[in-house]
């Protein structure tokens, strides 16, 4: 039995893989997540949820918020505040993309971001 063996150029076989379309289990990537840091008032990310939209410097809260645990899902720091208006010391700093639970429940009021 003779078997030809058929070597593809390099445009026969790119005309070829255009032609064949996507690969099976490829599609559109998922949109990229928006940047928050989403705070919730038990551990583990569990119970009520507040997310909020992260943009540089500091943002006030319509209403503070009591914290047990937070994820910041930003490519910036986030500083917690029990003030409105980010001034004195924070009492918690969350890295970029970081999770934490506090040891005990914290009231936020603003948030500072930074780069």
């Amino acid at each position: 039995m003779n078997r030809t063996i058929r070597l593809l150029s390099p445009l026969m076989l790119a005309t070829a893989l255009v032609t064949a379309g996507p690969l099976a289990g490829t599609g559109t990537a998922a949109p990229a997540q928006e940047a928050t840091l989403d705070l919730y008032s038990q551990p583990n990310g569990g119970g009520e949820q507040l997310s909020i939209n992260v943009d540089p410097g500091c943002a006030s809260l319509d209403a503070s918020f009591t914290t047990r645990s937070t994820s910041n899902f930003s490519d910036y720091g986030a500083a917690l505040y029990s003030n409105d208006d980010c001034a004195g010391r924070p009492f918690r700093t969350l890295p970029p993309g970081t999770s934490t639970n506090l040891l005990r429940p914290h009231d936020v009021a603003s948030v500072n971001f930074v780069e």
